[in-house]
């Protein structure tokens, strides 16, 4: 019989790509795993895994709810390992940790810190209690777990002093998902940038869309796929009234959400990714899982300036670099792209050997199963 193992999230959708395709679907080879997550359904099984839905939310402060309900099913499992996802469920892994014999983990996506300074909303002294209530909390919760895993080294400085079981797990793509893309593209199709995954306000798509007005005055037939769902409502109802105003709807196209299984089809139509997050201090730290889709796909990077991607995308030549504010840097990168096909072939067949060689998810793979071993022999 496998080792039971419950997976939970109050935050992220139960078909997270981190979570679910790749965390959850890796581990179901080798142990019984049970996902809990907001969903629209009871429960279902999927590549091996259980998934029982959560109450999908729709404001921040039903999140309460979540934590009772997965209180109350952490402790009916039978699971002996317990691995979350979210800040906000510190308290209940303590809680966990305190009152059973079951091994935590907590995996940490992003910094933190540096995610509350950015929510600009809360007024600046109320910011600076809530960091400091965190960081106290942390640190005396967290060497009580069993292993943290983090993404990044930025984001990993910190849970290095504080656990010690602290790794590394990255956001890179799976092989056998993305590899079959790109290299026959189908050329009926216009010159295509394309960005991939949840819009939101700092991940700078306003600024290709704006971009895009002196991209088709150069290429006439150019267009923008956004391939995932805009949150909130009233940044898609922006965007929207943008690409009206500035007279893009033959060249900016909004797909809505896309399963993630169902993305390739869209990666095959285009000739560049677009990955200019604005720079925030969270976004600065951490590196998005679009990044190596796009390396998986062969597509040649349109990435941010910042160091931590310069260092893949340069040390790779799989793209191009530039300043995620700048709307002529965005539209000479995306138009060189455009303009050469030969150097962006390069440039995306240079980016997929980097990835083979590098930034897959299989190489993490081994690092997680590997966690699990020493937790559960």
């Amino acid at each position: 019989m496998k080792p039971k193992v419950m997976i939970i999230t109050s935050v992220h959708r139960w078909d997270d790509t981190r979570i679910f395709h790749r965390q959850a679907s890796s581990l179901a080879k080798y142990y019984d795993v049970e996902l809990h997550a907001p969903a629209d359904f009871d429960s279902k099984e999927l590549n091996g895994v259980r998934i029982v839905g959560l109450p999908k939310w729709k404001k921040k402060r039903d999140r309460a709810k979540l934590w009772w309900i997965l209180f109350k099913r952490v402790f009916k499992s039978k699971a002996g390992i317990v691995h979350f996802h979210d800040p906000e469920l510190i308290p209940l892994g303590i809680v966990i940790k305190f009152f059973s014999k079951r091994k935590v983990i907590y995996d940490v996506h992003e910094h933190v810190i540096s995610d509350i300074e950015g929510k600009n909303w809360i007024p600046g002294y109320l910011r600076l209690f809530i960091i400091k209530v965190f960081i106290f909390l942390e640190r005396i919760c967290v060497p009580k777990f069993d292993a943290v895993i983090y993404t990044t080294p930025t984001v990993g400085e910190r849970y290095l002093k504080l656990s010690k079981r602290a790794i590394s797990i990255e956001n890179y793509a799976k092989i056998d998902t993305f590899l079959r893309t790109r290299l026959n593209k189908n050329k009926s199709f216009p010159k295509t940038a394309i960005f991939l995954g949840r819009v939101l306000d700092f991940r700078g798509v306003d600024r290709v869309i704006k971009a895009f007005q002196v991209i088709v005055k150069r290429i006439p037939d150019a267009r923008f796929m956004i391939v995932g769902d805009i949150v909130p409502e009233n940044y898609e109802i922006e965007l929207r009234s943008l690409r009206k105003e500035l007279e893009l709807e033959e060249h900016v196209e909004f797909t809505g959400f896309v399963p993630h299984l169902e993305t390739v089809r869209y990666l095959e139509q285009a000739d560049c990714g677009v990955v200019t997050f604005l720079p925030t201090e969270v976004n600065k730290a951490c590196l998005p899982n679009k990044l190596f889709e796009y390396m998986a796909s062969a597509l040649p990077v349109i990435a941010s300036d910042f160091p931590l991607y310069k260092e893949v995308v340069e040390s790779s030549q799989c793209g191009l670099c530039i300043d995620p504010n700048n709307i002529d840097a965005i539209a000479d990168a995306i138009i060189r792209i455009f303009k050469n096909h030969d150097i962006g072939l390069e440039m995306g067949l240079r980016g997929r050997e980097a990835f083979m060689k590098k930034y897959n998810w299989e190489k993490e793979e081994k690092k997680l199963l590997a966690l699990y071993g020493e937790l559960c022999p």
